[in-house]
């Protein structure tokens, strides 16, 4: 709206809300906005969430109600809840899932503080502004991520599987619950608000009644029988025809990797695992397990050799005979960690930068960079401003990101950048925007070109426009990535460059690879 005021836009301005509650909070500031636009900056935006929160739940609270609706609002914006499924968020890679979880569990502790601490008469307006919204979708998300995970433990038969479908079953009556007190708190003064379904999708259109996710319930022989998973598949082990391959280690991360093993049977399971090389720790190596465990893998860095070395684990255990897995441990010879202070590294075929945590920003005048926090599905978000001003050729001194990076691999890189979906404003084209690697010339992309019916969908359901460029990289090292304005209007939240063939799949991608001088 701030770019539509900047682009005299503002005889008349619509909002199109069918649900008024829960959507008390963007209306208000809405109304606020349209009233006085130069009164609240993208800078103020946070102030305003403090200052509606202290009217309406006192001065005390105020910060710590407006930190939980932000964080409510930037979880539920990767992906709408009734758009979510069990296989939106990666079960095997990047511990996606765990990490989504980890952050509405955060979030649930974090209110359930604040609502202990508010006055008596403020709770019920607590319940319906903040909480209700908090759980409804947390409850949803772990729903659809334990049926994803009944699903993937079906498939590799573990004991476990019948717990999840029992808990998918809990969560569901759950949700149902959470809508029940809605509609009744308050001598059900905001009944039947909340009574459009939201679980079931197939289209656009809602289903006639919430349906529970599909689940798959396994009759489990009472044998003792051991099974392995690991990290980055969803296959188990042992397997006929299949190679049990983990993403590397890496000494420029350190980051552990993992592998699970549990139990296939009512019985108890035993198991051992033994390594091909003495300087790989374990955090376990032998015993029993009832369910499942995960084990921690890692590398005592200051004795594992330069270069590549192919490690073999092996995993022995009840009724299972043995299974063996490849473990690619990455030490390069140089740079060692410490010999680059700042910026980005190659992890697991890929280089993840958050768009605000750019190396260099060059303006010119009457243009400059701004960082949006708290905007965008992982961190924030960078535009240029201001917004109403004219086009740029992109090149020599413009206005431009850098992103210095170090690779360790040659050859065809893939960048996606991944940008708020901005309408194209500008009569006959698209939004643009340039890249390049290096001192090579910027390359202008459009991102609203070829934005047929399935992109426009997909836009939709993830609120961002995914946008790729190729490059070629002539040797490993040190190189500069740099994002280029040319059309006011484009929001950068996030770049990925790619620089393997088939790199892990997950819906927000890598974790970002930012060197840490601390390692």
């Amino acid at each position: 709206m701030n770019l539509a005021w900047r682009h005299d836009a503002n005889r008349i301005w619509i909002v199109n809300v069918g649900d008024l509650k829960p959507m008390e909070l963007p209306i208000d500031f809405f109304l606020n906005l349209a009233w006085n636009p130069a009164a609240w900056p993208v800078e103020r935006l946070p102030e305003y969430t403090k200052l509606w929160a202290a009217r309406e739940f006192g001065p005390e609270q105020a910060a710590a109600i407006a930190d939980i609706v932000e964080r409510t609002s930037r979880i539920n914006a990767r992906v709408k809840p009734e758009l979510l499924t069990p296989d939106t968020y990666s079960l095997i890679n990047y511990q996606e899932a765990e990490r989504v979880m980890k952050d509405w569990i955060q979030l649930r502790a974090d209110s359930d503080r604040v609502a202990a601490a508010l006055p008596a008469a403020t709770r019920d307006a607590y319940f319906q502004l903040v909480e209700h919204p908090l759980k409804a979708a947390a409850i949803v998300n772990e729903m659809l991520i334990t049926a994803g995970r009944n699903r993937l433990y079906a498939a590799q038969g573990r004991r476990t599987t019948n717990d999840l479908s029992v808990r998918v079953r809990e969560l569901f009556a759950e949700d149902a619950a959470m809508t029940q007190r809605y509609h009744t708190f308050n001598g059900g003064k905001w009944n039947h608000m909340m009574s459009q379904t939201h679980l079931g999708y197939t289209y656009w259109q809602q289903p006639p009644r919430n349906a529970m996710p599909a689940i798959t319930e396994l009759q489990i022989p009472a044998i003792s029988e051991l099974g392995v998973a690991i990290e980055g598949s969803p296959l188990p082990w042992p397997a006929e025809f299949s190679e049990a391959v983990l993403p590397a280690l890496e000494s420029w991360t350190q980051k552990p990797r993992y592998i699970e093993v549990f139990s296939r049977g009512t019985l108890p399971a035993s198991y051992k695992i033994s390594s091909s090389v003495p300087w790989l720790s374990l955090s376990q190596t032998q015993g029993e397990v009832d369910g499942e465990l995960r084990i921690w893998i890692n590398a005592d860095w200051a004795k594992v050799p330069t270069g590549t070395t192919q490690v073999r684990l092996t995993v022995t255990g009840s009724g299972m005979g043995s299974a063996s897995i490849a473990l690619p441990v990455h030490n390069p010879v140089y740079p060692k960690i410490g010999d680059v202070s700042a910026g980005f590294v190659e992890s697991d075929g890929a280089i993840a930068i958050e768009a605000a945590h750019y190396t260099k920003a060059v303006t010119s005048a009457g243009r400059s960079w701004m960082t949006i926090p708290g905007y965008g599905r992982t961190l924030s978000a960078v535009s240029s401003v201001p917004g109403e001003a004219d086009s740029v050729t992109p090149g020599g001194a413009s206005p431009h990101l850098e992103y210095k990076l170090h690779l360790f691999t040659a050859g065809e890189l893939k960048l996606e950048a991944q940008l708020s979906p901005t309408l194209a404003f500008i009569p006959h084209r698209g939004l643009r925007y340039a890249v390049s690697l290096n001192d090579e010339p910027p390359v202008i992309i459009d991102l609203n070109a070829n934005f047929d019916a399935e992109a426009w969908r997909q836009t939709v359901r993830e609120s961002t426009r995914r946008s790729y460029t190729k490059f070629k990289v002539s040797k490993p090292g040190a190189h500069t990535l740099k994002f280029w304005l040319v059309d006011p209007g484009v929001v950068l939240q996030r770049l990925v460059l790619t620089t393997t063939k088939r790199p892990r799949s997950s819906f927000m991608g890598p974790e970002e690879t930012t060197v840490s001088p601390a390692k």
